[in-house]
């Protein structure tokens, strides 16, 4: 193995900060969904790290890897994405993390969430993992920081191959896929895949989808009865834990929380006077002006395709790795990123802006992420064609915050909403 020593003590520092964060907004009686969020986050990567002492085999896997299928072997999931991400926006350590990553030989206009997982895996700040199981979606980084991390643990891999389009043809790959990485894990954990619980994941998944889609309708009302980061908060859940329990009942959470405000008829923040089009997830490192647009402005992000815009999808239970295939190619984020823009992207963000009844849009340019940032002129565009309202491009970075300080960000977001204003 070329990880020396398993180092966790950052690890379950990050998880330390997040327990933290939980108690203290449940102490303050903050939003029940908020609270349960960082609760979760927390438990989540405990798991994995007490995994080892409870006789579990703990599988990490890259962004959008069908968890269900580990849930559904009594397998631990470990998302390598997410540790990264949340160990730098909790331990605000940057600088010792992409020092790490540059000594390595990656680049600082490489995306800096996947030069933070490189430094994780270079330093062995990850918990022991048995395998791991890695893909390019919906990112191409992903192809080379999955297959890092298994080297440098020296554990058994196997690389989950998604096309590019979503015709037949290339469902019928990814779930031919699919059973290829379930013959991986069994020859890899020595167990067989209970097929009758994975019906039993993806059926608690359906229900997620379900009440994902229910969350986007609720959220048309106006005023807006919901919170700019609960988009983000509810598709990091819908990533982890897809296909449980705990996820079934966070949705709802949310989802009660929407209708109970509209049948009261108030919004979230007491005066709504911008109402936006999302593109993008918002950077981690810039949740907190997610918050500052509320307070400060009035401003509430209504739509956000990437996060809420389902393509078509129901479980067939005669075909579990069929279905499983073609939810990942209905699942928003995947489902935009992957195949031309005009056919789901440009349709998703055009029809949600009439929907939700926006006025302008944000799009947060990650300036290291080719997916998303080669489709910036296309959506202004339509969006002013079609809809009528502009765009505001907001550079970022996943975790950098030396490439766009928060000022420049409110500066440029201020004369925005004047902008707004002016066109009222």
């Amino acid at each position: 193995m070329d990880v020396t020593a398993v180092d966790t003590s950052r690890f379950e520092e990050m998880i330390g900060v997040m327990e933290s964060v939980a108690k203290h907004k449940r102490d303050r009686t903050v939003e029940e969904s908020d609270t349960k969020f960082y609760e979760l986050m927390a438990a989540y990567n405990r798991r994995a790290l007490e995994a080892k002492g409870e006789g579990k085999m703990v599988v990490a896997h890259t962004v959008m890897v069908p968890n269900e299928i580990l849930y559904a072997m009594d397998i631990i999931p470990f998302q390598l994405d997410n540790a990264a991400n949340t160990m730098v926006t909790s331990l605000r350590n940057q600088e010792e993390v992409f020092g790490i990553a540059k000594e390595f030989g990656f680049v600082p206009d490489l995306c800096s969430a996947h030069r933070a997982q490189t430094a994780m895996g270079i330093k062995g700040w990850y918990p022991q993992v048995d395998a791991v199981v890695w893909s390019h979606q919906i990112c191409d980084n992903s192809a080379k920081s999955g297959g890092l991390v298994a080297e440098r643990y020296g554990v058994p891999s196997f690389f989950l191959d998604r096309p590019y389009g979503a015709s037949e043809e290339d469902i019928n790959y990814y779930a031919a896929e699919l059973g290829e990485m379930v013959s991986f894990l069994e020859e890899s954990s020595g167990r067989r895949m209970d097929w009758d619980r994975l019906l039993e994941v993806l059926g608690l998944a359906q229900q997620m989808t379900t009440l994902h889609r229910e969350i986007n309708e609720i959220k048309q009302a106006v005023p807006s009865p919901m919170a700019n980061r609960r988009g983000s908060q509810l598709s990091n859940i819908g990533w982890l834990m897809a296909g449980t329990w705990e996820g079934v009942n966070y949705f709802t959470k949310v989802r009660d929380e929407l209708k109970d405000r509209v049948n009261r008829g108030v919004g979230f923040i007491q005066q709504e006077k911008h109402r936006l089009l999302g593109v993008f997830p918002p950077p981690p490192i810039k949740w907190k002006l997610l918050d500052w647009m509320e307070k400060e402005h009035g401003a509430v992000v209504v739509a956000d395709p990437l996060n809420f815009h389902w393509g078509e999808w129901e479980m067939d239970a005669a075909k579990p790795l069929d279905s499983s295939a073609r939810r990942y190619f209905a699942l928003p984020t995947s489902r935009q990123l992957h195949g031309p823009a005009a056919d789901a992207l440009l349709k998703d963000v055009v029809e949600d802006a009439w929907k939700h009844r926006v006025d302008g849009a944000i799009y947060w340019a990650n300036i290291a992420c080719r997916q998303g940032c080669a489709a910036i002129k296309s959506v202004k565009d339509v969006l002013r064609d079609r809809v009528g309202i502009p765009t505001v491009v907001a550079d970022s970075d996943m975790l950098d915050p030396s490439i766009a300080p928060d000022e420049e960000t409110k500066d440029k977001l201020e004369a925005f909403f004047e902008l707004l204003e002016d066109r009222k």
